[in-house]
């Protein structure tokens, strides 16, 4: 069943809770970001996108720290959901996805395989795109911080392209998720 389950990826690392999507695509999903009403303010700094915020039954970003983690080393499937306010629904899986420590700014090592309804919005997000927040200026544009201008992290291409408002953002590692007793 979708819902809020303990997980502990690592044997060594602490467990924490995850969402949990069972249902759509085959299930076994682990969703690392929800927006969907804005009762949560993304517009935040370094360390708590690194730690993670919000709630998990709620709008929530899983963190930085964590999402280096479930990535490095793994065959990750990356999927994105968006649906506008007027019910309008697309998806995007990327086959590949993965990420750097917080040394390398969390840079995106690997995205790639697209494939779904939408487009590929990430095409842009090509290997070496550090992650940037309001109070860390990692993006290529010479002239402006991204984050501040959109009012969001992510990994920009440049300050238009590929930052997602409104979606749903979920992993999937290829193990299968169980409840932790």
């Amino acid at each position: 069943m979708s819902g809020k389950y303990r997980l502990r990826p690592n044997v060594n690392e602490q467990p924490f809770m995850g969402f949990c999507e069972q249902e759509k695509f085959g299930g076994g999903w682990l969703v690392i970001q929800h927006r969907f009403d804005g009762s949560v303010d993304f517009y935040r700094n370094w360390t708590d996108y690194k730690n993670g915020f919000g709630e998990i039954d709620g709008e929530f970003w899983i963190g930085l720290e964590r999402l280096y983690k479930l990535t490095k080393d793994k065959n990750v499937t990356l999927m994105v959901e968006i649906e506008d306010y007027d019910g309008n629904y697309g998806y995007a899986r990327y086959d590949e996805f993965e990420i750097g420590d917080e040394d390398a700014k969390y840079v995106l090592k690997r995205i790639s395989g697209h494939s779904g309804t939408m487009g590929d919005s990430m095409i842009f997000l090509d290997r070496g795109r550090m992650f940037t927040t309001r109070d860390s200026d990692n993006d290529i544009n010479s002239s402006e911080n991204c984050a501040q201008t959109n009012k969001g992290a992510w990994w920009y291409h440049d300050c238009s392209l590929t930052f997602l408002v409104s979606f749903l953002l979920v992993i999937q590692t290829g193990h299968t998720t169980q409840k932790d007793h």
